[in-house]
C-alpha cells in the first residue's frame, strides 16, 4: 500500500496560521489552551506538531494527577498555575471562537511565601474549591512540618527550556520556595548548583523545591530510570547472544577441522 492512507493534507489539518498572529509572533514561554465547551480551536494533540506547549488532549498513559488537576480546577486557577498565556473563549450564543491572553498567569516558575503541608486528597479539595492564594501559597506534600514561610522577594529566570528539562536562574535574598510548572512524576531529576536536591508535590500536580539564600543554578532533568534500566538489560543480553554465537561458531570451526 501507498502511505499515508489519510484523505487529509496534514499541512493543512495542523495549520499553525489558523491561530492569530500575535501568538505566531510570541517568543515567550507559554502554554495554549484551545479546548472549550466541545469547541477544538486545533486539532486535538496538535502542539508538537504546530510547536507549541498545548494543555489539553489525550494519551494512552495519562497522569493520575495531572488529569484530576485538569478536571477539577477552577478555570482562572487552572490556568494561572499552568502558565496558559493564550486561552480559547467561546461565544454559545453566536456559536464563534477565539483566543484571548490571560493576563493574569502565572510564569513558568515563581516564588512564594508559604508552604503549607497537605495529603493527595486534601490538595485535591483545595484544588476544586480555589479557596486559597495559589499565587503566594504553595500547597506542599511531604513537606515535614505543618507550615514555612519564606521571602518572595528575589527573581527568577528561564535560561533554558527543551523537552527533558529546564534551567532557571534563581537570586533570593533569604530562603525560599520555588514553584516550577511542570507535572510532578518521581523520576525527574532536580539539581540545585550541579547537586542533586529533593523536590515535592505542588498544588496537586507541580513541582516545587527550596531554595537557600544567594544565587543559584536550578536544573529540571527527567531520568526515566526504568527506562535506562531496560536498556542496559537490552544491550547485555545482545552483548551475552553476540559472544554465545562466536562460542558456537568456535566449536563449529573445531569440530569441522
Amino acid at each position: 500500500h501507498d502511505f499515508p492512507l489519510g484523505d487529509k493534507d496534514p499541512a493543512r489539518y495542523y495549520d499553525r496560521t489558523k491561530l492569530p498572529a500575535r501568538v505566531r509572533n510570541d517568543r515567550g514561554i507559554f502554554r495554549l489552551n484551545i479546548r472549550k465547551d466541545g469547541y477544538l480551536y486545533l486539532p486535538r494533540n496538535a502542539g508538537p506538531i504546530v510547536g507549541y506547549e498545548i494543555i489539553d488532549g489525550y494519551e494512552v498513559l495519562k497522569l493520575d494527577r495531572y488529569i484530576k488537576f485538569y478536571m477539577n480546577a477552577l478555570p482562572a486557577l487552572k490556568f494561572d498555575l499552568l502558565n496558559v498565556k493564550y486561552r480559547l473563549d467561546v461565544d454559545l450564543a453566536r456559536k464563534s471562537m477565539e483566543i484571548v491572553e490571560n493576563k493574569n498567569r502565572l510564569p513558568r516558575a515563581f516564588l512564594v511565601r508559604e508552604a503549607r503541608s497537605v495529603g493527595f486528597d486534601e490538595a485535591l479539595r483545595e484544588i476544586k474549591s480555589g479557596d486559597f492564594d495559589y499565587r503566594s501559597v504553595a500547597l506542599v506534600e511531604s513537606l515535614g512540618v505543618a507550615r514555612k514561610t519564606y521571602s518572595d522577594s528575589g527573581t527568577v529566570e528561564v535560561l533554558e527550556k527543551w523537552d527533558q528539562g529546564d534551567v532557571f536562574e534563581v537570586s533570593v535574598p533569604d530562603s525560599a520556595f520555588l514553584v516550577i510548572s511542570e507535572v510532578w512524576y518521581p523520576e525527574w531529576k532536580v539539581l540545585l548548583d550541579g547537586e542533586e536536591t529533593r523536590f515535592y508535590p505542588v498544588d496537586l500536580t507541580l513541582m516545587g523545591v527550596e531554595i537557600p539564600p544567594g544565587r543559584h543554578r536550578v536544573e529540571l532533568r527527567f531520568y526515566p530510570g526504568s527506562f535506562y534500566m531496560g536498556l542496559k538489560l537490552t544491550l547485555l543480553t545482545l552483548v551475552l547472544s553476540v559472544l554465545l554465537l562466536l562460542v558456537s561458531l568456535r566449536r563449529e570451526r573445531r569440530r569441522g577441522s
